[in-house]
């Protein structure tokens, strides 16, 4: 009787423990497609990023910063930069092809959200 008392005392520990849901517990990513917008008459880009929101007829999908000004970037890896600083990491970069010399790259990145 003692060991069987002294095995249910040693594995009640076990049995006690708080389990958590890691379900629940994990946290959440949030996904974002950035292409780079041209500006026209100048060697710098603009970049729209879509974050999978609806837009409005006249909204604007470019990047913008506090104050609501179009953030405009010198380079599309001066961009995707911007965007590795505020928490994003680059997943994949997909080149899409529309015609003879037309062309279209977008970058997929995500972020981890609690």
């Amino acid at each position: 009787m003692k060991k069987l008392l002294m095995l249910i005392m040693l594995s009640l520990p076990i049995w006690a423990m708080a389990q958590t849901d890691s379900l629940t517990n994990k946290a959440k990513e949030q996904y974002c497609m950035v292409t780079e917008v041209p500006k026209s008459l100048s060697n710098s880009v603009n970049i729209s990023v879509d974050f999978g929101q609806p837009t409005g007829l006249f909204s604007s999908s470019k990047l913008k910063d506090e104050a609501g000004k179009v953030k405009s970037f010198n380079s599309i890896i001066n961009a995707l930069n911007y965007m590795a600083s505020l928490g994003w990491e680059l997943i994949s970069c997909n080149v899409i092809v529309g015609g003879q010399e037309s062309y279209s790259t977008r970058y997929i990145m995500k972020k981890k959200v609690e």
